[in-house]
């Protein structure tokens, strides 16, 4: 895994990551699926929210429970950053 300039706080799955100044990143992204065989996007985006930058316009698959299959970062709706 490539160093982001990010370190995990100890003490388990927090959810809750820090750079190297122990600030607390949290991203909130707009997202919609999409079909990476044709390109046909659904109607409706959803809102989540992230402890990582992502990739504007990136494709990302979500693999396992919840909503799995492939969705396409929209838009950053707010940045987050707390000591």
């Amino acid at each position: 895994m490539e160093n982001s300039g990010c370190i995990e706080r100890p003490g388990g799955r927090t959810g809750k990551t820090f750079d190297v100044n122990g600030i607390e990143s949290m991203y909130t992204y707009r997202i919609i699926k999409e079909n990476p065989f044709n390109g046909k996007r659904a109607k409706r985006a959803r809102t989540i929210t992230r402890n990582r930058p992502l990739e504007i316009g990136g494709l990302y698959l979500h693999l396992g429970k919840g909503y799995p299959g492939a969705y396409r970062i929209v838009a950053l709706l707010e940045a987050q950053e707390e000591e």
